[in-house]
């Protein structure tokens, strides 16, 4: 299986070095991907945020990847987001962090075991 990095395939770059990993047969997301490929967009990932770390004289990086609309997914095909992030640069990645009690997080933990 083979992956393309693209930072020109249309999509609308938060920043400087915004990149896209894409593999290059379809799959909607995550949930389609065998283990094999997805092990290799992460390994990937690292790859290119290690030497673009450096190319780019970044701060840091975001990874992102959203699995289906409620999530954020506006694309229907698995793609990871590259993000070089700068000090102040006020990209906007944020969430409301909820609250999750204690019986919930035993509730889950129960049922993944």
């Amino acid at each position: 299986m083979k992956m393309l990095i693209s930072c020109n395939s249309g999509f609308e770059p938060g920043v400087k070095g915004h990149a896209l990993i894409i593999p290059k047969e379809h799959y909607r997301n995550l949930y389609d991907l065998d283990d094999e490929l997805a092990a290799k967009a992460l390994v990937l990932a690292k790859k290119m945020i290690c030497k673009m770390k450096d190319i780019l004289g970044c701060d840091g990086y975001n990874i992102v990847q959203n699995n289906e609309e409620p999530a954020g997914q506006t694309v229907f095909y698995f793609h990871m987001h590259l993000i070089p992030r700068y000090e102040g640069d006020q990209v906007g990645l944020g969430w409301k962090m909820g609250e999750l009690t204690e019986a919930d997080k035993e509730e889950i933990l129960n049922k993944i075991k």
